[in-house]
């Protein structure tokens, strides 16, 4: 009976310290015996190692700001034209007093024609055309609100006179093609003489001046010609004709 009864303690034991709860009967006398039960607290989380230096030192960081345009000025605004580049001034702060860059978005008629920068050369427009320009300025982490200016009307841009009169042919003639650049590229042009002595004319297919001067001209004659494109421009020169006559027959020498 002692060899039984030492048996069913130790496999009691055993089964205890597997932590499962267990009941015998021994010899009859209802002895129980049931094996400690333990609650298991869950570990704590260990504390973030990135905590914010408000929780470690009781301050806060400020927040970034972004930045405000106080202005824009387009170059030329009022004599935008298709011989003149469209730049752009823009004025901005920043509240944390951070470095400014600017984003452009140049359109014209409605589509993008450049992000370059703040210049938009006069090869993207023509007369007649509509720029519009888009621009935020930004302080490397947060951007302002677009600012968009009023479309800007292309104006027609005024004819050159490239040439350069020259001096009078063999024969007393004075013969002068005059040639005429034009940025939009017209045709047509109207010719004028503003000032001139008697007798200078121009051929209005052409644009050549003619001028034949008489003996009575002799002198130095202010000469002004004007050239338009039909669209309101026009180009102006100015220049002297100096006019000088010999005597192919001088008088004779006196008899002794």
């Amino acid at each position: 009976m002692r060899k039984t009864r030492s048996w069913l303690l130790t496999a009691m034991m055993v089964a205890c310290s597997a932590g499962e709860s267990v009941v015998r009967n021994a010899n009859n006398l209802d002895e129980s015996l049931a094996a400690p039960t333990h609650s298991i607290e869950p570990a704590a989380e260990p504390a973030l190692e990135t905590e914010s230096l408000a929780d470690a030192t009781g301050t806060t960081t400020p927040a970034n700001r972004p930045p405000q345009i106080l202005s824009v000025e387009i170059d030329a605004r009022d004599q935008a034209r298709t011989d003149r580049d469209l730049s752009v001034k823009p004025r901005a702060e920043d509240p944390d007093n951070d470095a400014i860059t600017f984003e452009y978005r140049w359109s014209v008629n409605g589509r993008l024609a450049s992000e370059a920068g703040d210049t938009l050369p006069h090869a993207h427009f023509s007369r007649g055309d509509q720029v519009q320009l888009a621009i935020r300025a930004s302080d490397g982490l947060e951007s302002s609100s677009w600012w968009r200016e009023d479309p800007l009307p292309i104006a027609n841009a005024a004819p050159r006179i490239t040439s350069i009169p020259g001096d009078f042919e063999p024969d007393g003639s004075f013969r002068y093609p005059i040639i005429v650049d034009d940025p939009d590229g017209d045709r047509g042009y109207r010719y004028e003489i503003r000032r001139a002595p008697a007798g200078v004319a121009i051929d209005t297919v052409t644009g050549t001046l003619h001028w034949t001067p008489h003996p009575g001209q002799a002198g130095i004659h202010p000469i002004v010609i004007a050239v338009g494109d039909r669209h309101g421009g026009v180009a102006v020169q100015e220049f002297d004709m100096s006019v000088g006559f010999e005597d192919v027959n001088p008088p004779a020498s006196p008899q002794p």
